[in-house]
C-alpha cells in the first residue's frame, strides 16, 4: 500500500471525487470556487468547467458527456462538450445562506445531495432526492452540514453522515422507492479527533471516511461500530474519498486548504490536493443519473 499525489491537484475545497469508468478518469470539484476537474493516469489535471457560483458536488449521467451537479442554483446538468448548463431545479431558492454540498446517486439511479449554511452554523440544511423524473423530495430535514452518503451490497442499509451531528448513521433503505426509516447511530466520534466529512464504502461493506481537521481517512466496521485502519495524510483538512482504478482499487482522496492559518499553509504545502492510496480492497462502480 502506498500513497501518491496527483500532481497540479490543487484545490481550495477539493471535495466529490467521482471515478468514471467509461473514461477512465476522476472528476473533482472545488466547490467555492465553482470548477470541476478531471484526471487520467499519464496525463494531465484539466479545468473541465469554471461556474459562477459554488458547486456542492456532481455526479455521473448515462450520458459520459453530461454530468449532474448540486450548485449554488439548484440542481442541473452540465454538457462537457457544449460547456454549457441546465437547470432542473433549486429546491432551496428561498434559502439564499444556504449551498449545496456532498451528494451521490442510490443504486437506482437517484440523486440525493444535501445542503448547509454557508458559514457551516445551526440546522438549516435539509437532504434531497431527486427522482429521474424531475421530481425532488425531501429526505431529512434540521441538518447542519449533509456529507458522506453510501448504500450497502445487498442495497437495504443507507449511511449517513451530518458533520454536526459527530456521527455516522444508518437507515434502513428501500432500492424500490427510495424511502428510508429507523435512523439509527451505528458509530460516533468526538470532535476533538477532527470532523467526519465525505464517505465511501468498499466490497466487503467497511466505511472509509475522510476527518476533516483530523488528517485522516479512517476504515470503520458498521456492524462492530469501531474504527479498524487508518490511513494517515500529510494534510489537516481532508474532505472525501472514493474507489476507482482499473481495479476498483485505488483509493482517491480530496482535500483542502480552506481554513488554514498561513503558518499551517506553509508546513502544509500538499493541503488541497488529490492523493491516492492502493488498497487491498475494492470499491464499487458509481451509479448513473439517467437522462433519457
Amino acid at each position: 500500500m502506498s500513497l501518491n499525489v496527483i500532481k497540479n491537484s490543487a484545490s481550495e475545497l477539493g471535495e466529490s471525487p467521482v471515478w468514471d469508468p467509461r473514461l477512465n478518469c476522476l472528476y473533482w470539484l472545488d466547490i467555492l470556487k465553482g470548477e470541476i476537474f478531471s484526471w487520467a493516469a499519464n496525463r494531465e489535471v484539466r479545468l473541465c468547467a469554471k461556474l459562477p457560483y459554488s458547486v456542492g458536488s456532481l455526479a455521473l449521467t448515462d450520458n459520459e458527456d453530461i454530468l449532474l451537479l448540486a450548485t449554488e442554483k439548484g440542481f442541473a446538468f452540465y454538457d462537457l462538450n457544449k460547456a454549457s448548463i441546465e437547470f432542473i431545479a433549486d429546491p432551496e431558492k428561498h434559502l439564499v445562506n444556504n449551498r449545496f454540498n456532498d451528494g451521490k446517486c442510490d443504486p437506482r439511479g437517484r440523486y440525493w445531495a444535501g445542503t448547509m449554511a454557508k458559514d457551516g452554523q445551526g440546522k438549516c440544511g435539509h437532504l434531497y432526492c431527486l427522482a429521474s423524473d424531475g421530481s425532488i423530495a425531501t429526505k431529512l430535514s434540521e441538518v447542519n452540514c449533509s456529507n458522506g452518503l453510501v448504500w450497502n451490497k445487498s442495497q437495504d442499509k443507507m449511511y449517513y453522515i451530518d458533520t454536526g451531528r459527530h456521527c455516522i448513521d444508518s437507515f434502513d433503505y428501500d432500492v424500490t422507492s427510495g424511502e428510508i426509516k429507523k435512523r439509527r447511530t451505528i458509530f460516533r466520534m468526538d470532535a476533538e479527533q477532527g470532523f467526519l466529512d465525505g464517505m465511501t464504502i468498499d466490497e466487503e461493506g467497511r466505511l472509509w471516511v475522510a476527518v476533516w481537521g483530523g488528517g485522516c481517512v479512517i476504515c470503520v466496521d458498521p456492524e462492530k461500530e469501531a474504527i479498524l485502519e487508518r490511513i494517515l495524510l500529510p494534510v489537516s483538512q481532508v474532505t472525501c474519498c472514493t474507489f476507482g482504478g482499473e481495479n476498483l482499487s485505488t483509493l482517491f482522496i480530496s482535500s483542502a486548504s480552506l481554513g488554514l492559518a498561513e503558518q499551517d499553509k506553509k508546513k502544509q504545502d500538499l493541503a488541497g490536493y488529490i492523493f491516492t492510496y492502493e488498497m487491498s480492497v475494492k470499491g464499487f462502480l458509481s451509479d448513473f443519473y439517467p437522462t433519457i
